[in-house]
Order: C-alpha cells, then structure tokens, then sequence
C-alpha cells in the first residue's frame, strides 16, 4: 500500500514529517457539516469517522445504558429494511458501518468502496434519517448488553474501574458504566431510544474525518445527502464538570490470589499550558511500559505486579490522572506505598536527562504507528478536532514535546500529583488497606 508506506517514512524525520496529510477542510454546502479530508487514490477506499459530543454520559437519570443500545442498533435497519435485509444490502456492497458509544463520545465508522458510493449514500441516508429500532433488534441487543455486563462482572480489573468511577463521581454522569445497568436495561423502550436520537445525533456537536479516494466536492455531497435530515442542533447538555471524590482507600471484596487496585487524582485539560508537560511526566512515571518507574520499582525490581501503568484521561467535565494494577493480596499494601513514593519522588527531584530524552524520543517517534491505515489516521484527524487543535497540531506536536524541560516535568508533578489526596479503589481480598 503506496500511501501507509509513504506514511512511515515520512513519519521517521521530524520537523515537516506531517506533510504528507495535506489536510483540506471540507463544509457541506446544504447541511453545514465541516470535514477534514485527506485524499488519496492508491487504494479505491473511503474512510470516514464520525464523532458527536454526547456519549454515555448523555444518558438520563435512571436510563443508563441507552446510548450503548442506541449505538448497536444503528446498523439494524433503516427505512424500508429491516435488519436482515439491512445486513444484506451492505454486505453486497462491501459497506462497513457501525456505532460505538463512549462516555463522553458517540461515534461511527464508515469505509466503503469507491465504486459504490451511490448505493452507500443512499443506505446510509436512510440509516441516519428513519433509523428503525423495531422490538425484534432491541430485544437481541438488551441480551448482547447483559451478556457484556455479566462477562464484565467476572473481571475484577474491569470491577475495579467501574467502581472506581462510582465512588469518584456519585450522582454524577460519569459514576455511571458506560454499558448502563441491567436494571435501567430493561426497561428501556423504543420511544427512549426514539427521543434520544433526536436529542443527540445532531450536525453541531459533530466531528467528521475522511480518508481515501474520494475528492473534497464528492465528500460535501455525501455528507449533504447522508447527514442533511439530522436536526442543526443537538439538545443534551455536557456533563457537567466535577472534581472526584479524594482521600479514600476502598475495598470491595473478591474471592482470588490477586486484588485489582485504581487509583486517581484531577488531572489536566487539554487546553492548559502545562499539559505537553504532563503527558511527559507520565510517561516517566507509570506510562512508558518496561521503561517507567512504576514498572521498574514494582515489577522489574520487586516482582509484585505483571504490569502497573498510568494514563492521562481527557474526561471534558473531569480530566483525571489514573493507574492500575493487580497484586498478590499479601502484596498490596507494598504496591501502593511504592506508587505514592514514586509520586513523591516525581515532585521532590527532577527527572534526569536521559529519562526526559527518551520519553522524548518514544513519544515522538512512536506516533507514526498511529498512522498505518486510513482508518487509524482517520481517527487521529478526530481526536485532534476533539481536542479543540488546529491541523498544524500535526507538524507542531514533536516541537511542544521537544520543549518540556526537566524542570517542567518537576513543576508539572508538584502541580499534579498529590498522593495523600488520591483515590484508591481495591477488589480483592488485601490483608491490609496500604498507608497514606
């Protein structure tokens, strides 16, 4: 493939590596739905990502899971087709479609062949404007839910997390798993699902990205034609913002050798001038796999844990700093005070040189495989649109990684990390509750 191979070597330099995208940006003319688009016909392939403001955390009080059941039933039928025939007229097409809900996200794939952009057009324009929702595919999409959820409750990992997030954000949309809860599930309806679409599925809290054979004047029409019905404007509000709850060590009893343990603190939006900063001082940390602290400290050196890592989650209404890790229960106890030293250690000195220019180094130079097909660099055109940055973010982020300092790095984790004040979920059966 020309244009993946292209890609890779154009992304091993830095400086104008991004060149190669020629971003152009595309607005419907009907509809008014703006796209960025890079074009390419090596491959006669379409590409197109779809992302609307929303997600789970849209679900009303006492109705979650709706946006999850929302999601899997897009592609169940639309208009005249039920969901067979559906199926069936996108498989004689080759047309991959289908919706996926996130917290704060909603969003669709589509990826065709050029030569049937007609048909796709016209499948799709019914999917977004007389999506069915008929009891038969709501039925066996409540049972695919629930069948998630139980598979879900026999993992203490993912246990932990949600548990986490309740104990973070009670009565809160974000304390809420994202797939809902059974009992909410069941007694969703139709005329729920119905009057969410609508309040949800709009053209101005959406994103859109496009890749592949298809010009800017072709990709306006077809959003005119596929997203010109969805109302101008959506009706669910943003989460709104939160700071989580701080100071605790929660145990849920698990029967097993291991406990799962997450652990919290605030983290930073996107927006703020520190956070090419903290997006290195994680990586130090706990985010640079075999090569972080934590992964040092608790696996390399010590044997408690297979892995422990830590992440940036960029939550609109509650960025958070979070890490996890699964340990023998005897072990715990050692485990969390080994993520607090480390903590302190990130605040009180500096990182040295040779940690900050390899978490430069990996930084930079691993972007490029998120960039190996027209689907991934699809969705990496989203995410930048998310995140509110222009397209030269592209040809700018390694200069903003270049310029974080050690000091930065120091100043960033005595803004950030506060151990005494994190949060700290347990599932499992700890011998002790670990020390502050």
């Amino acid at each position: 493939m020309r244009f993946i191979v292209t890609c890779l070597i154009m992304l091993a330099v830095s400086g104008p590596a991004f060149a190669f995208l020629k971003i152009e940006n595309v607005e419907s003319p009907q509809a008014h739905v703006s796209a960025w688009l890079v074009e390419d016909t090596s491959l006669p392939i379409v590409t197109i990502h779809l992302a609307w403001r929303g997600g789970a955390a849209s679900d009303p009080e006492g109705k979650s899971g709706l946006t999850s059941l929302l999601a899997s039933l897009m592609n169940e039928g639309a208009g005249k087709l039920e969901s067979a025939r559906f199926q069936e007229a996108m498989a004689d097409i080759g047309l991959q479609f289908g919706f996926e809900a996130e917290t704060d996200r909603l969003s669709a794939t589509i990826r065709f062949l050029k030569t049937y952009r007609d048909e796709t057009e016209d499948l799709l324009a019914d999917a977004f404007a007389q999506p069915r929702f008929d009891d038969e595919a709501i039925a066996r999409m409540k049972s695919e839910l629930n069948a998630i959820l139980a598979y879900n409750k026999q993992s203490p990992g993912k246990i932990a997390r949600e548990a986490w997030f309740a104990r973070a954000f009670p009565n809160h949309p974000y304390g809420r798993p994202t797939n809902g809860r059974s009992e909410d599930i069941v007694d969703l309806t139709r005329q729920d699902l119905v009057a969410h679409y609508a309040n949800l599925v709009a053209r101005d809290n959406l994103y859109v990205s496009a890749v592949g054979d298809i010009s800017p004047q072709q990709l306006a029409a077809f959003l005119d034609r596929v997203l010109g019905a969805l109302p101008a404007r959506t009706r669910v509000a943003a989460a709104p913002a939160q700071q989580p709850t701080a100071a605790q060590v929660v145990i849920q009893p698990w029967q097993g050798p291991q406990s799962e343990v997450v652990f919290g603190l605030p983290g930073l939006p996107v927006a703020d001038n520190d956070f090419f900063s903290a997006y290195v001082m994680n990586y130090i940390l706990g985010g640079g796999g075999f090569s972080s602290r934590l992964m040092q400290e608790l696996r390399e050196k010590r044997g408690l844990t297979y892995g422990v890592y830590s992440y940036l989650s960029d939550l609109s209404g509650a960025p958070l700093w979070l890490g996890q890790f699964a340990s023998q229960k005897d072990k715990v106890n050692e485990g969390l005070d080994l993520v607090r030293g480390e903590m302190r250690k990130m605040r009180d000195t500096p990182p040295s040189e040779e940690e900050l220019a390899a978490a430069k180094t990996y930084l930079i130079g691993s972007y490029a495989l998120r960039f190996d097909s027209g689907m991934s660099i699809a969705q990496q055109m989203i995410n930048v649109q998310w995140m509110g940055w222009s397209r030269q973010y592209f040809e700018t982020r390694a200069q903003k990684i270049n310029a974080v300092t050690a000091a930065d790095v120091q100043r960033l984790a005595q803004r950030l990390l506060r151990p005494e004040a994190m949060l700290v979920q347990i599932v499992g059966q700890p011998l002790d509750r670990g020390t502050d």
